[in-house]
């Protein structure tokens, strides 16, 4: 890390986190440590993934071609536990190199903190602040979108988005799930399973290219 150079800072707040029963509680963050390591180990960011402050998850990287797959995730481990986070993604200078995230800060985490409160005051999801004429508004809108319709799936379309997104066919999945092709088909449609695959592929390839600039 240099402090002259710009990064990505990736900042999820994990909502209404202080009302979690104890139980339950140590069971989120259990699982998110599990998901953080394996995320550290396969995708190796500049400061590894780590929960800071009790509810954030925080980490800096490079290259943004992984951010999305941290925020998904982060989201399908979270909603397993039937609990929801906001995430936002910010580009700037840190302020001291450190190998705890804590103690970092700098721009890059003041514009992460601010967007986090923006996000509380206007209830919504993602916030993108990255360099690109229009890229923020871009992903803004996508992730967004995305995360809107897969918040109103309900568990089986879920799953059904799930192996869809690991590339499975309809009736491959219908023989897993052991339903009838029809009732997987029904799940897509209803949950509008095509067009957030599809605008996560937007998301992921535009990340991806802007690796390349």
């Amino acid at each position: 890390m240099d402090a002259r150079t710009n990064y990505y800072l990736l900042l999820a707040d994990i909502r209404d986190s202080t009302g979690l029963p104890p139980k339950k509680a140590k069971a989120v963050f259990t699982s998110i440590e599990t998901a953080l390591a394996d995320l550290n180990r396969k995708l190796k960011p500049t400061l590894k993934l780590t929960v800071s402050y009790g509810d954030e998850i925080a980490g800096i990287f490079s290259d943004p071609a992984d951010l999305y797959k941290v925020v998904t995730t982060i989201r399908d481990i979270l909603r397993m536990c039937g609990v929801e986070f906001r995430v936002v993604i910010t580009y700037g200078k840190i302020g001291v190199v450190s190998p705890d995230i804590r103690k970092v800060g700098g721009p890059v985490f003041k514009y992460a903190n601010d967007e986090i409160l923006d996000l509380k005051r206007h209830g919504r999801f993602s916030r993108w602040r990255i360099p690109g004429a229009d890229a923020g508004d871009t992903l803004d809108s996508l992730v967004n979108m995305s995360n809107a319709l897969i918040t109103q799936m309900t568990d089986y379309q879920y799953d059904v988005f799930n192996l869809l997104r690991q590339g499975l066919s309809q009736k491959e999945i219908a023989k897993r799930l052991k339903k009838y092709p029809q009732s997987v088909s029904d799940a897509v449609r209803r949950g509008q399973i095509d067009l957030v695959i599809d605008a996560e592929t937007v998301i992921e390839n535009y990340l991806t290219g802007m690796r390349r600039k």
